[in-house]
């Protein structure tokens, strides 16, 4: 079980994180090679890197208002069964097989996502939280 936002570790996530600005270009290239859309990831990557002293402190203040925006989106925001329910009464797909891909294709598919967007996402917090893998483990589990 993923540990609640306003528990998280700050110290370790902001230990994990690169300091380095280059690191996620770098990171881009090698996931989509030397493309055009390789060099838009790459320029993105690079566009939202923080420092690690920039992430420490967007991490503690994200600590901070955690149980009032965790709130504020449960009131915003569908529970999983809900939204599945939802989904399969319209006739929608549910399961990524549905629409011609494996899960593994639609997992590596949010790597390459974080990548391809400047604005700030649940995918960066994901990433800049340390918590991408077990995210990405809760979501592909069912």
């Amino acid at each position: 079980m993923t540990r609640p936002l306003d528990r998280m570790d700050v110290g370790a996530a902001w230990a994990r994180w690169p300091e380095a600005a280059g690191f996620w270009e770098g990171k881009a290239r090698s996931l989509f090679g030397a493309t055009r859309l390789g060099e838009i990831a790459a320029q993105e990557a690079a566009s939202k890197h923080v420092s690690r002293s920039q992430l420490r402190e967007r991490l503690i203040r994200l600590q901070a208002i955690w149980p009032d925006l965790r709130e504020r989106l449960r009131a915003q925001l569908l529970p999983l069964q809900e939204l599945r329910n939802k989904l399969m009464e319209a006739g929608a797909p549910v399961r990524p097989e549905a629409i011609g891909i494996s899960s593994q294709q639609l997992r590596g598919g949010f790597l390459q996502a974080w990548f391809i967007r400047r604005r700030f996402t649940v995918l960066d917090l994901a990433m800049q939280t340390g918590l991408w893998d077990d995210c990405l483990h809760n979501l592909f589990r069912h």
